[in-house]
C-alpha cells in the first residue's frame, strides 16, 4: 500500500522515498511504486500530476488497488529516490479544482442543482447539473456568487471522517458509497463533500471563477469554466482578440457589435446584388450555350466547364439550361484553387434519361463522389485534370441512350 502525502497536504512539491516495486508495461514503459508519494494519479474527473524521480519524467500515475503506479520511460536506481512534482500543472489542477467546488456549491444554493458530472481538461473544465432547463441569466448569477465567496479568502480544510463522525459535517452530497474512513474538503461556510482531489488552502487562491459557456448535453446542463491563471490568460486573449478587432474596424470596443451589424448587413446586400448578377450571367451564358450547340437527333446536349466556381454557380447554371426542352446539360465547376471539380449532368423534364447511372460511370475520373437519379446527378472529386474526361464520357453515354 503506498502512504498518500497529497491525501493531507497538497502543497508538497519534493520529496524523499524508496522503491517498493517495479512493473514491466504493455506499452514498454516501466510502473514504479514507492513507499509513499506525492503525485496524484487520475481520477474523480482530475487528471494526474506529472513530475520527476530521480530527474527520469514521470508521465503518468495511476491506482491500481492499493499501490499508486508511477508511468516512466525508464527505470530509476533502485532503493532511495528524490521526487518532484510538475508544481504548475500541480497548482492548476488546485485552483480549477477547489473553483469546481464553489461553482457546484453556488449552482446547488441558488438553483437546488445537483452536480452529478466534472471533467478537469486541459484548458477548461466542465460540470453537469441536474437540472431541466438554464439560461444566460442563471449562469451570470452563478458566476457572480462564486466570486463573492472567493474574495471572502475561506479557509480550504481537509477532514478524515468514519461512519461515527460523518453526521458532524455539513455535507452538500452524501458518499455514493460505503466507506470505512472517507476523506472530506470543507469550504469553511461555502461547501463541504467527499473528494480525493488537490485542493487550495484558501479560496483566495482561486484567484477568479469564468463561466465560458453553457449548453445542454444529455439529460443534464453542462457548464464549461475556467479558474485562477486560465482565467486571466483567457481574459487577455480575449482582451488582445478586441484591440485587433477594434484596429481592423476602425471601431472601438464599445461599438464592435454595431460595427459588425453594420458590415454583415452591407455584405447580406452585396450578396443579394451578386446572386442577381450570377442569374443575370447563367441567363445569359444560357442561351449562348443553347444557340451554340448542335442538336443531335433533336437533342441538344450542352458540354461545359466552368472555371472559378462554386458548385452552387454549376448548378444554376445547369438549371437554366435544362429549363429549355429536350435539352441535356453536361457541367463541370473547378475551384478557385484549383483543387476540386464539381459535376452536375441534368436533362430537361421532357427527357427519359436517368442521370445516375452516367454520373457514376464518371465520377471515378475524378476521384469523386456523389449520386443522383432521374433527371439530375451531381458529385465531386479531386482529380480536376481528368475533368474533361469525366465530361466525354458523360456525352457518349448520353447519345448512345439517344
Amino acid at each position: 500500500m503506498t502512504d498518500l502525502l497529497f491525501q493531507n497536504n497538497s502543497y508538497i512539491r519534493q520529496f524523499q522515498s524508496r522503491i517498493k516495486k517495479t512493473i514491466t508495461l504493455p506499452n514498454g514503459n516501466v510502473g514504479v511504486v514507492l513507499e509513499h508519494t506525492a503525485f496524484y494519479p487520475e481520477g474523480g474527473g482530475q487528471p494526474s500530476d506529472k513530475g520527476q524521480i530521480n530527474g527520469i519524467p514521470v508521465n503518468d500515475v495511476y491506482s491500481e488497488g492499493s499501490d499508486i503506479i508511477h508511468v516512466m520511460s525508464d527505470l530509476p536506481q533502485a532503493g532511495a529516490v528524490e521526487a518532484a512534482i510538475d508544481w504548475s500543472r500541480r497548482f492548476d489542477h488546485m485552483q480549477q479544482h477547489s473553483g469546481q467546488h464553489i461553482l457546484s456549491a453556488t449552482c446547488h444554493e441558488l438553483f437546488g442543482a445537483a452536480t452529478v458530472g466534472f471533467h478537469l481538461g486541459a484548458q477548461s473544465s466542465q460540470i453537469d447539473l441536474d437540472l431541466p432547463g438554464f439560461t444566460d441569466e442563471q449562469m451570470n448569477a452563478a458566476e457572480q456568487l462564486s466570486n463573492e465567496m472567493l474574495y471572502g479568502n475561506k479557509a480550504v480544510r481537509i477532514h478524515q471522517a468514519t461512519q461515527a463522525t460523518l453526521h458532524e459535517y455539513p455535507l452538500r452530497k452524501q458518499p455514493a458509497k460505503d466507506f470505512a474512513a472517507i476523506r472530506l474538503i470543507e469550504i469553511e461556510g461555502i461547501d463541504c463533500c467527499p473528494c480525493g482531489g488537490t485542493h487550495v488552502a484558501a479560496t483566495g487562491e482561486i484567484g477568479m471563477i469564468k463561466i465560458r459557456s453553457w449548453e445542454r448535453k444529455n439529460n443534464a446542463i453542462r457548464l464549461d469554466f475556467v479558474c485562477g491563471y486560465r482565467a486571466l490568460a483567457d481574459y487577455q486573449y480575449k482582451n488582445l482578440l478586441i484591440k485587433e478587432l477594434s484596429g481592423r474596424l476602425s471601431a472601438p470596443g464599445p461599438q464592435l457589435l454595431s460595427t459588425l451589424d453594420k458590415l454583415f448587413n452591407k455584405a447580406d446586400e452585396t450578396n443579394r446584388q451578386l446572386a442577381a448578377a450570377r442569374q443575370e450571367l447563367n441567363v445569359q451564358l444560357a442561351g449562348n450555350l443553347y444557340r451554340q450547340t448542335e442538336p443531335k437527333k433533336g437533342i441538344k446536349i450542352i458540354v461545359y466547364q466552368l472555371l472559378n466556381s462554386s458548385p452552387a454557380d454549376v448548378a444554376g447554371l445547369a438549371k437554366q439550361l435544362v429549363s429549355s426542352p429536350a435539352t441535356v446539360a453536361l457541367l463541370a465547376g473547378v475551384a478557385d484553387d484549383n483543387s476540386k471539380v464539381h459535376l452536375v449532368f441534368s436533362c430537361s423534364p421532357d427527357l427519359n434519361i436517368n442521370m445516375g447511372p452516367i454520373l457514376k460511370a464518371a465520377l471515378p475520373l475524378i476521384e469523386g463522389k456523389g449520386g443522383g437519379n432521374g433527371s439530375s446527378a451531381q458529385g465531386g472529386g479531386s482529380s480536376v485534370k481528368h475533368t474533361a474526361d469525366a465530361l466525354e464520357l458523360a456525352r457518349q453515354a448520353v447519345i448512345q441512350l439517344l
